[in-house]
């Protein structure tokens, strides 16, 4: 039995009680640095909820590496700011499948910018995982040229 057949069995019974949903949520979390001299920075947390049915692709058309966003070359990660090892630079599926992604920003401005190319890059993926949850199936017949 392959992937796609293990969804189909998965799934609900009716095509109502289908709903592909992928859950964003967003925090924007200001943080204080410095003793005498003070700063505020903003802390932007992603954490993605997929559904069953959006996981089972992942895991059967093997998507963890899929690149998601690449992020700007002045986002500084959260971990980099505490001391931890650096992540990597660009966001893939894998990333959002182990834990919340943060990401510090030096002015509000920049973490409203990131969250926006964030939504819109969710929306791509939901599309991505929404062509990939079914093999292509039947014969398809395409002129190309000339139309008389």
């Amino acid at each position: 039995m392959s992937c796609f057949e293990q969804r189909s069995v998965c799934g609900a019974g009716t095509e109502k009680d289908v709903w592909w949903h992928m859950q964003l949520t967003v925090e924007h979390m200001p943080i204080e640095t410095g003793f005498f001299r003070k700063r505020t920075y903003w802390d932007v947390r992603i954490s993605v909820c997929f559904d069953s049915q959006e996981l089972l692709t992942i895991k059967c058309c093997r998507m963890e590496d899929v690149l998601v966003m690449q992020r700007p070359w002045d986002a500084r990660p959260y971990r980099a700011v505490e001391g931890s090892p650096v992540p990597h630079r660009n966001l893939t599926i894998g990333e959002l499948l182990k834990k919340p992604d943060t990401y510090r920003w030096m002015y509000p401005g920049d973490a409203k910018n990131y969250e926006e190319r964030v939504k819109q890059a969710m929306v791509t993926l939901k599309n991505i995982l929404d062509w990939n949850s079914s093999p292509p199936s039947g014969r398809l017949t395409y002129h190309v040229g000339q139309s008389e």
